[in-house]
């Protein structure tokens, strides 16, 4: 399952041709904030899950992605 999400997301970010100067939301943080990072755009992320929220924080500064603003809602 995991695996089938990555490549949704990839083909997602490939498909909109994202890059440095985009901006994502990413509504379930994951996959799709991790692989737009990677390719130079910004993300507002948004998950209902805090556990999940940390999560993809953890793995966001993990790969050297920042991690600027958190607001809890």
């Amino acid at each position: 399952m995991a695996e089938r999400l990555l490549e949704a997301a990839a083909t997602a970010v490939n498909t909109l041709g994202i890059r440095s100067g985009h901006t994502l939301l990413d509504i379930g943080t994951g996959n799709a904030a991790l692989l737009t990072a990677r390719a130079g755009g910004a993300v507002t992320a948004v998950d209902p899950t805090p556990r999940l929220f940390a999560l993809a924080e953890g793995r966001a500064r993990q790969q050297n992605h920042t991690c600027p603003d958190r607001t809890r809602v």
